[in-house]
């Protein structure tokens, strides 16, 4: 079990996950935290739960290199809450969230990343923003991303159609700065 409040977690270059690793069997659990700047040539810049259980709360995810992704959530068998947090900024061939097994966004803002989420299994998302992806779509594999409510898609490729939803708007978001929380955020 790992806690991380109001740690900045940067510059790792893991070859297998740049930044923090969530292993089969474990749990981890980061709040209040920043983690940018990690690299991984060959998989996850930023987060990888490979399969344990992975809660993220109140975080910014920025500024992340990986191929295929920065956020993976990458078994099966994985269980990936992630709420209250940015995932701005980062550089992927895949998606800035790349999910399988059980993926829950809520509250969560997935902007200006070379391409939102990769859904290859169900991904619920309520009361979230995706937008301005620079490279690709904000959702690729629509069909497997579930609107739980209340979430705005720029560019109409999540298909969200629930409660609330709104589609090919703009956010109107400012940029990544501290905007007085805990973490960095995009203001409104």
């Amino acid at each position: 079990l790992v806690r991380d409040r109001g740690a900045d977690f940067g510059t790792g270059g893991d070859p297998t996950v740049g930044g923090i690793g969530n292993d089969v069997g474990a749990t981890t659990i980061i709040s209040n935290a920043i983690i940018r700047g990690n690299s991984a040539p060959g998989n996850t810049g930023g987060l990888a739960n490979l399969g344990g259980r992975m809660t993220i709360n109140s975080a910014t995810i920025a500024g992340n290199i990986g191929a295929p992704s920065a956020v993976a959530s990458q078994l099966s068998g994985a269980v990936t809450t992630i709420t209250n947090t940015t995932i701005s900024g980062n550089t992927s061939s895949f998606g800035a969230v790349s999910a399988q097994g059980i993926t829950s966004l809520v509250h969560v803002t997935i902007a200006g990343n070379t391409s939102g989420i990769v859904a290859f299994e169900p991904v619920m998302i309520k009361d979230s923003i995706m937008a301005n992806s620079t490279g690709g779509s904000n959702c690729f594999s629509k069909m497997n991303v579930v609107s739980q409510g209340y979430n705005l898609d720029d560019d109409k490729s999540c298909g969200f159609n629930a409660i609330g939803d709104i589609s090919g708007k703009s956010a109107m978001l400012g940029i990544l700065a501290d905007n007085g929380g805990g973490t960095l955020t995009h203001a409104l």
